[in-house]
């Protein structure tokens, strides 16, 4: 299972994903070095489950350096190109 973290619906299944749990907003900003000026506050959660077979990329987030400043990332960075809506998993 991987989850995402987002603010904009219509970027919610996208290509970058982790399998650490969100521990709220703040923690996820800094893992994965979200900057301010992508605006992605990471109020929501999706999960999703990757059918066996499909190729995925993993490691530490990398640091970011923007407008306002840097975050230093390091957390777990999972990147799955083409992701399937229909992977995502309800509550």
């Amino acid at each position: 299972m991987f989850e995402r973290v987002y603010t904009d619906p219509s970027k919610k299944i996208r290509a970058f994903w982790t399998r650490a749990p969100s521990h709220g907003p703040l923690q996820s900003i800094l893992d994965n070095a979200l900057l301010p000026e992508w605006g992605n506050s990471a109020t929501h959660t999706v999960r999703i489950e990757v059918p066996a077979g499909h190729t995925i990329f993993e490691g530490p987030s990398a640091p970011q350096h923007g407008k306002f400043g840097s975050l230093l990332g390091g957390g777990d960075q999972v990147v799955i190109q083409h992701v399937d809506p229909s992977w995502e998993i309800r509550p």
